[in-house]
């Protein structure tokens, strides 16, 4: 990906971002539960080696009613346990409608994705579904290079009780 299709997609996120603020900041005050943990496990490149399983925990920090931002560290580690493992950090801006949500976000980039780029960064895209404590995810991420597009799908568990906003 070159640095000026990057800087598009900041830049397109980022109006997107202030388009959504008026709204965000007109929902009712914050409870008193704005900070919740996940552990996340999830399969990464579902189209073609090498293949990943990740596992990590992800905070989730709501700002407003319905946006939420996600940092997170996980382990990915190569499906066939030749043992390579890497750690990925990566951070997501979360939209929530009812029980399902869509964000973007940025993660670090894995050294097998796309080897013709220098970017230490990778954005990704995440649709999901909220059912309960529980939460399911796809995620795209967009290395550029010879791998345009990398697919993967995560399941999550909420650690502790749900705050009032989870309720309603």
């Amino acid at each position: 990906m070159s640095k000026k299709t990057f800087a598009l997609m900041i830049m397109a996120g980022l109006v997107l971002g202030l388009a959504a603020a008026p709204a965000v900041w007109a929902q009712p005050e914050r409870t008193e539960r704005p900070l919740g943990l996940y552990i996340d496990l999830g399969y990464v490149n579902l189209s073609q080696p090498p293949h990943w399983l990740a596992l990590g925990p992800e905070l989730e920090w709501r700002l407003a009613k319905p946006l939420t931002v996600n940092p997170d560290v996980a382990l990915w580690i190569q499906d066939s346990f030749r043992s390579l493992v890497r750690v990925v950090p990566g951070v997501t801006m979360n939209l929530r409608f009812n029980r399902v949500f869509v964000g973007g976000g940025l993660v670090y980039r894995v050294p097998e994705w796309a080897i013709g780029t220098d970017s230490k960064i990778v954005p990704k895209l995440h649709a999901g579904l909220l059912m309960g404590p529980a939460r399911l995810a796809l995620t795209v991420h967009l290395p550029g290079g010879d791998n345009d597009i990398i697919w993967g799908m995560t399941i999550a568990t909420r650690i502790g009780r749900p705050g009032s906003r989870e309720l309603d």
